[in-house]
């Protein structure tokens, strides 16, 4: 079992005067409500494209170790802060960064075990290891500002969850701009 959990959300990477110039938009009472869209559309083009957009920290959960590498999801992988685990007795351990190795160098960064180490046995439950994990960069592509520009417009003229438009998942141009940046399902 996996699980994920933002620890740290990132820094906006579209300030909130960049989104206001590209909507038109002069009234600083506007502001708030144009902020939350933004954040809104930056996290819909990360799940869609399973890439970290800004730098945030994260916490993995796994119900064990498993092989000798542990893949990390949302790339680019900066840092690991730490691997911990519950030994079997049900005392929270951090194994020693010396023994593992990270390679934020791939497509999804790993953690693996040194050669000659195994991972510590782990007690049965669902965050028996918890790997605390920094990634996404401060600073984007423009192609995906772009679409968190045209994401916020969108959601910034259609507040209401029904409007008389055909609806789709993502508008094209959306989607289009960010599908260089979609990241394979790995098992």
């Amino acid at each position: 079992m996996r699980g994920l959990f933002r620890l740290q959300a990132p820094v906006a990477v579209v300030d909130a005067a960049t989104v206001m110039s590209h909507l038109r938009v002069s009234d600083a009472g506007e502001q708030t409500i144009i902020e939350s869209y933004r954040d809104a559309a930056t996290r819909m083009c990360e799940q869609h494209t399973g890439y970290a957009i800004g730098q945030q920290r994260w916490r993995l959960s796994l119900s064990a170790f498993s092989g000798r590498s542990i893949r990390i999801p949302l790339p680019p992988l900066v840092s690991v802060q730490s691997v911990k685990y519950y030994d079997l007795s049900g005392t929270l351990q951090t194994v020693d960064s010396s023994n593992y190795y990270v390679d934020p160098n791939q497509l999804l960064g790993e953690v693996t075990i040194k050669p000659g180490m195994n991972w510590p046995a782990t007690l049965n439950r669902s965050d028996a290891v918890m790997i605390e994990f920094t990634c996404g960069n401060s600073s984007v592509d423009a192609d995906i500002v772009a679409a968190i520009l045209l994401m916020t417009g969108h959601f910034y003229e259609n507040r209401e969850a029904v409007t008389g438009f055909t609806l789709s998942e993502l508008p094209f141009g959306v989607s289009s701009l960010l599908s260089p940046y979609v990241v394979p399902v790995c098992a």
